[in-house]
């Protein structure tokens, strides 16, 4: 892997590249990963990634992760940084394996994000800063308000309601989909223990 990076101070530069091979060691013993960029820049917005412990993280394609922080945030540090990198990973070996993450179905993307949070637990027994384990009375009215729009193309619009800002008309908070992701990826490990996470990455939602 290459590792890039954007403003960063010398000291952390150190610190973070030993991060990354770290997190990387561990990942690569789950999963397979062929040769990509991970691009570490210091946010021009520290607002942004506040409630995210200083770190945010995107895969816009199987060649490239992108690891944006804020590294006077109280909460920037290995933890926050291997559990964003660790979902990234996934991200990335699932795109590498042809499927196209957050372009597909809404169902594509529950999964796709479900897989990469179970992934963070898996390597650190963590799940990220978005992840807040709802009630099961929580999740089931997710799932009802899912249903209507399990299979439709995934649009900026849906993902900013389930995954990002949420919505006050449809009673959805902010970080929803991650929830749900997770608790269907979940089931699925529940229900075959021996699943491996290498395998599930290479199939789409509708095979899984």
């Amino acid at each position: 892997m290459k590792i890039e990076f954007e403003n960063i101070d010398d000291k952390n530069r150190k610190l973070i590249r030993k991060w990354i091979k770290s997190v990387l060691t561990l990942a690569k013993k789950q999963i397979s990963l062929k040769d990509a960029v991970i691009k570490v820049a210091r946010t021009k917005n520290s607002e942004d990634y506040k409630e995210l412990k200083g770190i945010g993280g995107y895969c816009p394609s199987d060649s490239l992760i992108q690891i944006s922080v804020d590294e006077s945030n109280s909460g920037f540090g290995f933890d926050s940084f291997a559990l964003t990198l660790t979902h990234e990973l996934n991200h990335l070996a699932r795109r590498q394996s042809g499927i196209k993450t957050g372009e597909d179905t809404f169902m594509e993307c529950l999964i796709s994000e479900g897989l990469a949070d179970y992934f963070c637990h898996q390597l650190f027994g963590k799940y990220p800063v978005w992840i807040k384990n709802q009630d099961d009375a929580t999740i089931k009215r997710y799932l009802k308000l899912s249903e209507p729009i399990i299979n439709i193309r995934m649009t900026d619009k849906l993902y900013k309601t389930w995954f990002t800002t949420g919505s006050k008309k449809q009673n959805i908070p902010k970080w929803a989909g991650y929830d749900l992701g997770l608790y269907l990826t979940s089931r699925i490990f529940r229900k075959n223990k021996s699943q491996k996470m290498s395998e599930l990455i290479k199939l789409s939602a509708s095979d899984i």
